[in-house]
């Protein structure tokens, strides 16, 4: 669930600390901290939890050590707004695969345009979620959750509606596909002893968006490349 009890930095705070021990008191085996930014870029809320700097880490090690003392096993959602944010909210240009209006509802809702990735910023950005779990690690997490669902960056590179490219990360499944599992194989590389779940839609139920027999083949081929759990939403 997404708390908001983050501070206004992005840093870990005791309500953090209260809201996830409550649960793993409850005996829930595994808890799957709320969606993270692996860059600043990503930010899509205020009151998000921080995990794009290495600041971050002391706090994030203290909430995994009370999740951990409460008796659950503790994961981290890494996810990026991609086009669903707005220089208010992440203090950057919004970035997405191609650069078409996008609804943005924090706040208030605002209609933005995007700034269309390049290749070399498509990299950055791998490079970002990379770095980020290496951050999980260091703070103690038994997984990470790359977030592929819900209209955000990855979601919006499957979905051919939010993707007009021509180049290899556009047009076919194959193509569309491929930024979200070079992030998954970046994250093994990185942290390979790291467990690593990818979430997707099932489909995204409008015109021009994924369909149920495209996030089939997505998942099969997350899995061939590793991805130790899917989590169809």
């Amino acid at each position: 669930m997404t708390t908001r009890t983050a501070d206004e930095g992005g840093f870990v705070t005791d309500d953090s600390i209260a809201y996830y021990t409550a649960r793993a008191r409850g005996r829930v085996a595994l808890i799957t901290v709320e969606m993270a930014a692996p860059e600043r870029a990503g930010k899509h809320r205020h009151f998000e939890l921080g995990i794009s700097d290495d600041k971050f880490v002391p706090g994030l090690r203290k909430l995994v050590d009370a999740i951990h003392d409460a008796g659950a096993k503790a994961g981290i959602q890494l996810g990026h707004g991609g086009g669903h944010t707005r220089v208010d909210v992440s203090g950057e240009a919004p970035i997405a695969p191609s650069a078409i209006p996008h609804v943005v509802q924090e706040g208030h809702t605002e209609i933005i345009i995007p700034e269309q990735m390049s290749i070399d910023r498509i990299a950055q950005t791998v490079r970002a979620f990379a770095d980020a779990a290496v951050r999980a690690q260091q703070a103690g997490f038994d997984m990470v959750e790359i977030h592929a669902a819900h209209g955000y960056l990855i979601s919006q590179f499957l979905t051919p509606l939010e993707i007009q490219r021509d180049d290899h990360y556009g047009g076919s499944l194959e193509n569309r596909a491929r930024f979200g599992l070079e992030i998954l194989q970046a994250i093994q590389a990185a942290v390979p002893q790291l467990a690593v779940i990818f979430r997707i839609n099932c489909q995204d139920y409008f015109d021009g968006g994924l369909s149920f027999h495209e996030a089939r083949q997505v998942s099969v081929w997350a899995a061939e490349v590793g991805a130790d759990a899917i989590h169809v939403s």
